[in-house]
Formats: structure tokens, sequence, C-alpha cells
């Protein structure tokens, strides 16, 4: 026979039996994402349940197809970000690196179609730090980015092997000096 009276609910009972209430803090996890563009995202992920999904009125981003006007649309709440250590391609593309919230933040590299590779520092989706952009000619720049411009000192390889050194400026490099 149980100790409990029949009415009452021990402690246990009554936290299983309360609602559930949305977490504040994001869920993390890992997986392997695929878009309808053909693209997908292999690595770490967060879910914010309080983050809404920002739709477009008439037309669907990934299909470009007429979003159905017959049916009162309600918002999805929630989104999932890449966020963490991930692989994204698309097509030739592809970004291997640290995400924050579906941007490239931190260490990675990002392939291009055309053959040129970034690999270095990134903030909020754009080259930001250390860096070297090498273009398939065979061109390559080492050194300080910002908003996805040479900026800072580095080192310019022209596509025969000279090196330039000095301070850029917003992707210029006046007064560069030759290394011998």
């Amino acid at each position: 026979m149980s100790s409990a009276t029949p009415n009452k609910k021990t402690k246990a009972q009554a936290k299983a039996a309360a609602p559930s209430v949305p977490s504040s803090e994001p869920e993390r996890g890992s997986g392997k994402f695929y878009y309808r563009s053909g693209a997908t995202y292999e690595g770490e992920w967060i879910f914010d349940a309080n983050a809404e999904l920002s739709m477009p009125s008439q037309t669907s981003e990934a299909s470009s197809t007429l979003v159905p006007s017959s049916q009162p649309s309600e918002k999805p709440k929630g989104v999932r970000y890449k966020d963490g250590k991930g692989v994204y391609k698309d097509g030739e593309y592809s970004y291997e690196g640290e995400w924050a919230r579906d941007l490239a933040n931190g260490e990675g590299t990002f392939r291009f179609a055309s053959g040129a590779i970034y690999t270095g520092q990134w903030r909020m989706g754009a080259y930001c730090g250390s860096g070297t952009y090498k273009w398939p000619d065979g061109r390559s720049y080492t050194g300080e980015w910002r908003d996805n411009k040479m900026h800072g000192n580095g080192i310019y390889t022209d596509k025969d092997g000279h090196k330039w050194t000095g301070q850029f400026f917003n992707g210029n490099g006046p007064g560069l000096t030759p290394q011998l």
C-alpha cells in the first residue's frame, strides 16, 4: 500500500505534471542538415526557441515559388542556427570553421568556386583579423584584414612570386616595399 494519500501528489509527481515552460537557454546539438537549394551543413548548431523565423511574404527564399496567401500563416517559433564548428557546402563553395548564429565567426576557411581560398579569422561573416587570401593564378595576400579588405600590415605576392610588404589601407597598399 502506498504511503501517499489518494488526493495528494508527491513532489516528483507534481513536477512531472507541471506545464513545461520554454527554457530561456537555447538548445545545442550537432548533426547534418539539407537545404532545398542542395546545400548542406554538418556540425554544431543552436536552437533558440525565443527567436522568430523571418519569412518572406511573397516568395519562399529556398524555392522562389509563391507562398499561398489563401491561408493565414503563423510565423514559426524558434530558429536553428549554425553555431560552433561546422562545414557548409553549396555547390563548389564551402566554408569550414567556426560559426556564431549562422555567420562565419572565429577561425575558418572559405573555398570559392573560382578556386580562390581565404583562411583566417572572421568576425560576423567578414574577413577580420589575420588571414591569407590565395587567388587561383598564384597571387596571395597574408596579413591583417578589416571588413573583407586588406587593412594593416601584410605581404602581397604577385603571380611571378615577387613580394611586396607594408601597410594596407581599405584594400589598397600605398607605399609598399618590394622584397628582393
